[in-house]
């Protein structure tokens, strides 16, 4: 038994076959080839040692360099220093063994494929019919999350899914990134400092799959 983690942009970890039970079931093992460089790191980008949570980011011979035609993403998902941030929180036990502990809030990830919740949230602003609008990941038991669009419309517009997904298209976005599921919201819920709380609409969404 072995158990393992792995990303289309070229990063991956494995337990090994003679890993104990407990490194198997609680972790994603050591990355599998000695030239990539994998860090775990906080929101400042500095690094952290074993034992603590952070964003995994990593490099490589074996990782992607940048998404095709894709420059102001790139400059988002890739630091100075060509190390790719992979969205999901991690940390590293005392042995080197990674353990992914979950998602940095606005990346979605869709069997395998990330999406920039801040992308797509771009684009679908640029829809005559939306005035303001939030992404987030809503867990599928196939693919791990699929993305879902809470709309507020413009006063007086109807937003249908196949309407958004047409606008979407045209667009050029691609096909992984779009929203699977939208839901009409009159106001958003905010936070303290007025932001669009997506915690209590990640909530609400698990609560209604």
């Amino acid at each position: 038994m072995a158990n393992g983690y792995g990303m289309t942009e070229g990063l991956g970890s494995m337990t090994s076959l003679d890993d104990p039970l407990e490194v198997v079931c609680h972790t994603v093992g050591k990355p599998p080839c000695p030239g990539d460089e994998y860090k775990i790191v906080d929101d400042q980008g500095q690094e952290l040692p074993p034992g603590k949570e952070g964003e995994l980011i990593a490099r490589g011979p074996c990782i992607s360099r940048g998404y095709y035609k894709a420059e102001e993403f790139n400059r988002v998902a890739f630091n100075a220093d060509g190390f790719f941030f992979t969205g999901d929180l991690a940390m590293f036990d005392q042995d080197g063994h990674l353990k992914i502990t979950g998602r940095k809030k606005d990346m979605i990830l869709r069997g395998g494929e990330n999406i920039s919740a801040a992308e797509v949230e771009e684009l679908i602003l640029s829809c005559p019919k939306v005035e303001q609008v939030a992404v987030v990941g809503m867990p599928d038991p196939v693919l791990g999350e699929k993305a879902c669009a809470f709309i507020k419309p413009k006063g007086g517009e109807i937003v249908t899914l196949e309407e958004l997904v047409a606008f979407l298209k045209g667009k050029g976005i691609a096909s992984f990134k779009l929203p699977e599921r939208i839901e009409i919201i009159t106001d958003f819920p905010l936070t303290s400092i007025g932001k669009i709380d997506k915690k209590l609409l990640r909530d609400w969404i698990i609560k209604n799959i």
